[in-house]
């Protein structure tokens, strides 16, 4: 069975790589064009982030804002939560529920889950009812 996976992928490829008259995987980031000539952008992925360092949970109460320092020499932190939460990564701002429109830039981030930290010290968390957050640090300690 794993035979026949192999063929049918490779002959995929091949096949993929004929009609299209390009190369079937292009290198990441690099435009892949379609038979209807529009461009899609192949997936930059993210490099895996070094072994989980650090285990937090901050516990939210309705609406209330609280500040996280995020340890030393972090490089990611990831999210978990048993309800919905808002992030603010912009340094010294207290994270709010958006009740508007916020077009700025400095809108508060719904539920992130990996997230690059790297020159930041501090973020601020909110939810607009009571709710655990876990965070995990990737990189540092404290």
């Amino acid at each position: 069975m794993k035979t026949l996976f192999a063929f049918a992928l490779i002959l995929g490829l091949l096949v993929g790589s004929a009609v299209y008259g390009a190369p079937a995987v292009p290198p990441l980031g690099v435009p892949l064009p379609t038979p209807d000539k529009s461009v899609h952008l192949t997936p930059i992925l993210l490099p895996a982030p070094s072994p989980m360092t650090w285990v937090d949970a901050v516990v939210l109460t309705a609406n209330s804002a609280a500040t996280y320092t995020i340890p030393s020499n972090a490089t990611y932190l990831m999210f978990s939560a048993n309800g919905i939460f808002y992030v603010s990564f912009v340094a010294g701002q207290a994270a709010a529920i958006p009740s508007s429109s916020v077009t700025t830039g400095a809108a508060p981030f719904a539920n992130p889950v990996l997230v690059p930290v790297q020159g930041l010290t501090s973020i601020s968390i909110i939810a607009p009812s009571a709710c655990i957050v876990t965070i995990a640090v990737f990189g540092g300690v404290q």
